[in-house]
C-alpha cells in the first residue's frame, strides 16, 4: 500500500513540475511583452529598472528578427532584474 502511494505521488511531481517550470518563462509574443512592459513601467526607478527596460528593448528588437532563441533569453533577464 505504501509502495502504491509513493509510485502515484512520484508519478504526479512528474506530470506537474513540467507545468510550473513553463509557467515560469514568458513566451516572445505581442501579449507577453505588453505584459511585461507594463510591469517594468510600474518599478521605482533605477538600475534595476534600467536594466529591465535594456533588455526589454532587445528582446523586442530580437522578436521582430524573429530570433526567438535571443528573445526569450532578454524576457528572461528581464523577469530577473524585475527581482
Amino acid at each position: 500500500m505504501t509502495k502504491s502511494i509513493l509510485l502515484a505521488a512520484a508519478l504526479a511531481f512528474t506530470l506537474v513540475a513540467p507545468a510550473f517550470a513553463a509557467s515560469d518563462m514568458m513566451e516572445c509574443n505581442d501579449a507577453s511583452m505588453a505584459k511585461m512592459k507594463t510591469e517594468v513601467m510600474g518599478m521605482s526607478d533605477g538600475e534595476k529598472k534600467t536594466m529591465a527596460m535594456d533588455h526589454m528593448k532587445m528582446a523586442q528588437d530580437s522578436m521582430m528578427k524573429k530570433d526567438m532563441k535571443a528573445c526569450t533569453m532578454h524576457m528572461q533577464e528581464t523577469m530577473k532584474a524585475m527581482k
